[in-house]
């Protein structure tokens, strides 16, 4: 019986250090980040998201990604010659949206809806 005793005392230390363990922050866990506005951030920022676009160009404000680490965009509707949308109003039109994260020092940007990422080169992000 105090075999017993002793070895579920042990299993419930046990537990107990892997709990506290595991609330302490990994370095290399990603974090949400912004990063400062900017040309060259902006411009970096578009270039990665294009490439998760699979090459479809795309503009961000001068403000995007510097209050959130979070930026939704819609697609463009079709329009005619004299400006008009040619379906009418799109009641469900598609909303990419895209977070950017630092790991390890380095930032990444992700398109949520196909969890793809990339690296974002040449941009110092802070976490937040």
């Amino acid at each position: 019986m105090t075999k017993l005793l002793t070895a579920l005392h042990c299993s419930i230390l046990l537990l107990a250090i892997g709990g506290c363990m595991s609330t302490v922050a990994d370095t290399n866990e990603p974090v949400a980040a912004v990063v400062a506005s900017g040309d060259a951030n902006k411009q970096a920022l578009e270039r990665a998201a294009s490439e998760l676009l699979f090459g479809r160009q795309i503009r961000f404000s001068a403000t995007a990604f510097t209050d959130s680490s979070r930026v939704s965009i819609e697609k463009n509707q079709t329009r005619d010659g004299q400006g008009l949308p040619l379906n009418g109003r799109e009641l469900q039109a598609e909303v990419i949206v895209f977070s950017l994260w630092k790991q390890a020092e380095q930032c990444w940007l992700k398109r949520e809806d196909t969890e793809k990422q990339v690296l974002v080169e040449g941009v110092d992000c802070q976490s937040i």
